[in-house]
């Protein structure tokens, strides 16, 4: 099982990565690795004002490929389903952000 590391310094990052739009929310990791649609991968984040490290197991849900349209990263985005508390500070802390219309790593 692949693992991927997400430390987030700033807010403004935290929107870039936050993926509003995959119910129960999601987060885009950068990675040069394959994945699949589907796949299982242990994850490791840290939000900005934190310092608590959140540990789960998470579902690919979307990939941006190599060369992605508008430069955007490659990598992947995993649902957070199996982690509402995560989900939900992530949301509070977006808070009025949530309604930008600032280019993010996924749309």
């Amino acid at each position: 099982m692949s693992n991927l590391e997400l430390y987030i310094d700033d807010v403004a990052e935290l929107y870039r990565v936050y993926m509003p739009f995959i119910e129960g929310g999601g987060l885009f990791f950068k990675s040069l690795d394959s994945f699949v649609l589907g796949q299982q991968v242990q994850c490791s984040v840290v939000l900005p004002v934190s310092n608590k490290l959140w540990q789960f197991t998470a579902n690919v849900c979307w990939i941006n490929p190599p060369q992605a349209q508008r430069g955007r990263p490659q990598g992947v985005g995993l649902s957070l389903a199996g982690v509402p508390e995560l989900y939900r500070i992530i949301e509070e802390l977006l808070g009025t952000k949530l309604n930008s219309q600032h280019i993010s790593y996924t749309l």
